[in-house]
């Protein structure tokens, strides 16, 4: 849904039809017999494997944020201490330990680096092509305002 408000696919007159259509076709999709199998695969994927990286690290944030709260909160006072449960106390050791940090640092290291896009992806692709000489090769990794300037140039207008 974020996606058909940030890139509308039709007028912003009319985004009500749109919307509509899309929640049709999805709620058509979902109650496919493919929409069905592509649920009950993710499903045993997650139970095989496992949550995502990027959830396990999440949650590890989330820890080590709680962790950090609780060590300030017993630097306030060393008698807080005695009010923490067992879970808080092995959470308290953990974070001072800096074993979260370590496991967040192992996490992120398995995980797949960032895709940034198609236009990178483009330009990555189409400098790989040896039969292109090298300087339209340079001119794929110019940046949107390095491009945006080239072409006000050359219709003799600056736009920045």
């Amino acid at each position: 849904m974020e996606l058909l408000v940030r890139y509308p696919p039709c007028d912003a007159e009319q985004p009500a039809t749109a919307l509509k259509f899309f929640t049709h076709s999805w709620q058509n999709f979902r109650d496919s017999p493919e929409g069905i199998k592509a649920r009950e695969d993710s499903q045993k994927k997650t139970e095989r494997h496992g949550p995502r990286l990027s959830v396990q690290i999440h949650h590890l944030k989330q820890r080590q944020v709680r962790g950090q709260w609780i060590a300030n909160w017993i630097d306030e006072d060393s008698h807080n201490w005695k009010q923490l449960n067992k879970k808080d106390q092995t959470l308290w050791f953990e974070h001072n330990s800096g074993a979260i940090n370590r496991q967040i640092s192992e996490l992120r290291m398995e995980q797949k680096p960032r895709y940034h896009g198609a236009a990178e992806s483009m330009c990555r692709s189409s400098a790989a092509r040896p039969e292109r000489p090298v300087h339209t090769m340079i001119d794929d990794h110019l940046t949107a305002n390095q491009l945006l300037v080239h072409s006000s140039r050359s219709m003799n207008t600056f736009h920045v």
